[in-house]
């Protein structure tokens, strides 16, 4: 009986293990419960065992440097200076500056650091926007930061003078006003001073067989000869006013170095041979390039004296000047002056004087509007492109993107060195008038004043465009150091009557028709 119950009991034993066994087996998996972010659906995930966390990803730098601090813009003659701080962050490399419709400048500098730039070649009188951004090593750019600066030139002090009393001149024709495209003034380079010696030898001139000006037989100055623009009296349509215009003539050349030094006993140029900024190109004659670097009052001067050398009447009256012939070039105002601004001309005199602006541009469109040339863009040739390079202008003119290059267009900025500055007169093709460089090379002076008047008359005889009451006069027909686009007959500039400038010169005329 006993061992009946012992392997009932060993049964149940070994029954009670296998049943442990098996549930063991049947034991389910380990599960981590959570929440996804996007939704509030459990999510069951097997628990890994021993499993290395992941590698972290790179992560690409977006993230873009801060922008400059303390931006200052200060404006100058045709420029602006720009100074900045950098911003601090550790990856910083540059400042990429943008204004106008395509410039650009960039500026490498280190993360806290100072930052400079000076933008030249702008224009007075125009509002400039520059918008600095600062980069990274990655390329990120900050949003900008801005400022407005306008460039200006520099503003003369005129001098409270006591007013002189003077003889009441022959009137002048009625004054009127030119609507025609104005110019702001181009910045002056700085250059080196020229140190000559005046002198003040009178000769009396004459008339060479070759139509040029001589001081006698064995020395005539070439390139001064003059033509016939109107043989008499002509009515013109003009800037949609008629207006009947006095014959006259005009020299065929703007005034020479070697003719302006003959007159006055000093050449005040600039495109000099002493010169290591203005080097005259190679095969031109110095001499022969246009007297530059003077003034409307130098002009008038010059004008006066020369009529008397050749025996003519001068058409100019300065109040306090009594003897023309023993003005010295050191006499004439380098600033504001009263008497000098107030200068009258008797246009019915035979003597040299400045065209006024309707004279000039008559000439420049060949004399005769019915001819084709009286509409084109240049003087002698035509256009459509009003681009700042143009391949037009290389034919008649010389101009910033030409003189460097043989007078042949380049996209270059031009340089110091050989052919910066004028260059030597009538190596471009004249007009029909055999009229030469009356675009391109030198601004030139004319009588007109830049300050119009109310008049609105149909019609007109010899009209100036201004009163001559104001300081500053009008320059027409582009110079070397301009784009092509402000070289075309309709440009024009303004500038106070004492100002001298290596882009200013100036070109003769007589009223009634050449000899």
């Amino acid at each position: 009986m006993k061992q009946k119950w012992f392997s009932i009991v060993l049964i149940m034993i070994l029954l009670s293990l296998f049943s442990a066994c098996s549930k063991k087996e049947a034991e389910p998996e380990e599960v981590i419960t959570f929440k996804s972010a996007e939704s509030e659906t459990a999510v069951e995930t097997p628990a890994v065992q021993n499993e290395e966390p992941p590698a972290p990803v790179p992560v690409a730098d977006t993230e873009a440097p801060a922008d400059v601090k303390d931006l200052i813009a200060s404006s100058g003659d045709g420029s602006v200076m720009l100074s900045w701080t950098n911003p601090t962050d550790e990856d910083f490399t540059k400042v990429v500056i943008t204004y106008g419709i395509d410039g650009t400048a960039v500026v490498r500098g280190a993360p806290g650091g100072i930052g400079k730039q000076y933008i030249s070649d702008l224009k007075n009188g125009v509002e400039y926007t520059f918008t600095l951004m600062a980069v990274d090593k990655t390329g990120n750019a900050s949003e900008g930061k801005q400022v407005s600066s306008t460039p200006v030139s520099p503003t003369p002090v005129k001098p409270v003078e006591t007013p002189v009393a003077k003889p009441t001149p022959t009137p002048s024709p009625a004054p009127k006003p030119e609507p025609v495209k104005q110019v702001v003034t181009e910045p002056e380079p700085v250059v080196e001073p020229v140190t000559q010696t005046a002198q003040n030898t009178l000769v009396s001139f004459i008339w060479s067989s070759d139509g040029n000006i001589a001081a006698n037989s064995d020395c005539i100055f070439q390139k001064t000869g003059v033509t016939t623009v109107l043989a008499k009296a002509t009515s013109i349509e003009l800037n949609k006013k008629k207006s009947l215009i006095s014959a006259y003539s005009m020299g065929k050349y703007p005034v020479t170095q070697e003719l302006f030094e003959a007159v006055m006993g000093i050449n005040p140029s600039k495109c000099v041979d002493s010169s290591n900024l203005y080097v005259t190109a190679a095969g031109e004659i110095t001499k022969l390039k246009p007297c530059e670097k003077v003034s409307w009052y130098d002009a008038i001067a010059f004008c006066n004296k020369l009529s008397l050398l050749l025996g003519y009447e001068p058409c100019y009256y300065v109040s306090g000047i009594d003897d023309w012939n023993a003005l010295v070039y050191e006499d004439i105002p380098t600033e504001y002056n009263t008497a000098w601004s107030d200068a009258s001309c008797d246009f019915t005199r035979n003597g040299f004087r400045l065209p006024t602006e309707s004279e000039w541009e008559v000439a420049a469109r060949g004399g005769n509007p019915a001819a084709a040339e009286w509409n084109y863009s240049f003087s002698g040739k035509d256009s459509k492109v009003r681009e700042a390079t143009n391949k037009d202008l290389d034919s008649v003119g010389w101009y910033k993107y030409n003189i460097c290059n043989g007078g042949v267009t380049s996209n270059k900025e031009p340089a110091a060195g050989a052919g910066y500055g004028t260059h030597e007169t009538g190596l471009k093709a004249p007009n029909s008038l055999s009229l030469f460089d009356m675009c391109g090379n030198v601004w030139e002076w004319c009588w007109d004043s830049c300050k119009t008047t109310d008049d609105n008359s149909t019609f007109e005889v010899d009209p100036i465009s201004g009163v001559p009451a104001d300081s500053c006069r009008a320059l027409r027909g582009g110079s070397w150091g301009i784009d092509a686009s402000c070289c075309d007959i309709p440009s024009r500039l303004v500038e106070y009557e004492f100002y001298r400038s290596a882009r200013y010169g100036f070109r003769l005329v007589r009223t009634g028709a050449a000899n």
